[in-house]
């Protein structure tokens, strides 16, 4: 099983992956969290300005996309955490894991401000755009994507409210 979390930076999917890994981990298969920035500083790859390229977005997605497939076949539940602006990725995973389940995240743009651990929503430098590139949600459009399982808002709805409801929804599936 892939949980496949997605929304823009600051919204909660590595809070919610832990989360979520933390329940998971007490019954059945354990559970393998797979996170887009951990794997980037994991693989020191896409550095610099291509890092964050829409050219370095979607090899780092495609990336997530192997990992988390590799990770599953070993008989691990899989939670990847990431932002991904890629539909046609998050379509694929459709029918590339056994069992897939989409989350999405979704915060307003003041909200993911005041969380921005990262500093990705502060007025920036040319030479800080230039090293960390385009923000989603910023410089580059956000769409949220279609057809995931379940929505959150994390401006109303806490991460214990969350992982809550997408266990009974996984429960229901099992």
């Amino acid at each position: 099983m892939v949980i496949w979390i997605t929304g823009l930076s600051g919204t909660g999917k590595s809070t919610l992956a832990r989360k979520l890994a933390e329940t998971l981990n007490l019954n059945g298969p354990r559970t393998f969290i797979v996170d887009g920035d951990d794997i980037r500083k994991l693989f020191e790859v896409d550095k610099g300005e291509h890092n964050y390229s829409i050219e370095g977005r979607r090899a780092n997605a495609n990336r997530l996309v192997r990992m988390s497939k590799y990770v599953e076949k070993q008989g691990f539940r899989v939670i990847c955490a990431t932002l991904c602006i890629f539909e046609d990725i998050l379509k694929q995973n459709l029918s590339t894991f056994d069992e897939y389940i989409q989350i999405h995240l979704s915060a307003n743009m003041q909200t993911l401000a005041d969380r921005d651990i990262k500093g990705i929503y502060k007025i920036r430098s040319i030479a800080e755009k230039k090293e960390f590139g385009p923000v989603v949600g910023v410089d580059i459009d956000y769409i949220a994507p279609e057809g995931s399982h379940l929505e959150f808002d994390t401006d109303v709805c806490s991460t214990e409210f969350i992982a809550n409801r997408i266990l009974s929804y996984i429960s229901k599936r099992i």
